[in-house]
């Protein structure tokens, strides 16, 4: 089953998950939450919650490392190839996110910047052994990007298309899991 994490309200969409070619689509802020990581935690709601996903995101890498044991997945907003991020992720089984409205939101060489660190990224995540998981992030409906248009942005970071659908399903696996 592939499943598309979106900011956009998933109940206002005119089409259905299947029309994109998912078959079922998260919302952020209702099944599955970010959390930035270094923010202090006051309120009871504020930590991973039962029955969501939790993404722990943040630039500061030592940060991620701190924390990333209490989360789901970790999103680096700078991609930064920490082999201590990536080791630990390893040992913890967590796997890191790769936002395709990262690339798709910059234009002209900022793209390609954005392109080259997601790649050299992903080559880090494979040494490491650290599955990475695409989402788009979509913040309206014209943003949703069917499996078969991410596969050809990830074509380019060299991921294949059975890799980029793979990485569709693990978010569902881990949706799934949170239930039970």
């Amino acid at each position: 089953m592939l499943t598309d994490i979106l900011e956009s309200d998933t109940s206002r969409l005119k089409r259905p998950p299947r029309f994109y070619g998912f078959d079922s689509f998260l919302q952020l802020g209702k099944d599955v939450t970010i959390h930035p990581a270094g923010k202090p935690k006051k309120s009871a709601g504020s930590g991973p919650q039962p029955g969501r996903i939790s993404i722990v995101s943040s630039s500061d890498t030592e940060e991620l490392v701190r924390v990333l044991k209490r989360f789901d997945i970790v999103y680096s907003t700078i991609y930064d190839a920490s082999p201590a991020l990536l080791t630990r992720a390893n040992v913890a089984k967590r796997k890191v996110l790769i936002n395709l409205s990262d690339i798709l939101g910059k234009e002209g060489a900022d793209r390609a910047q954005m392109m080259h660190r997601v790649s050299r990224f992903l080559e880090f995540c494979r040494s490491y052994r650290v599955e990475a998981v695409f989402a788009s992030m979509a913040k309206d409906e014209s943003g949703i990007r069917t499996p078969q248009e991410t596969a050809d942005v990830f074509m380019q970071l060299g991921v294949d298309r059975a890799q980029t659908r793979y990485s569709y399903s693990v978010i569902n696996d881990i949706s799934w899991a949170r239930r039970e």
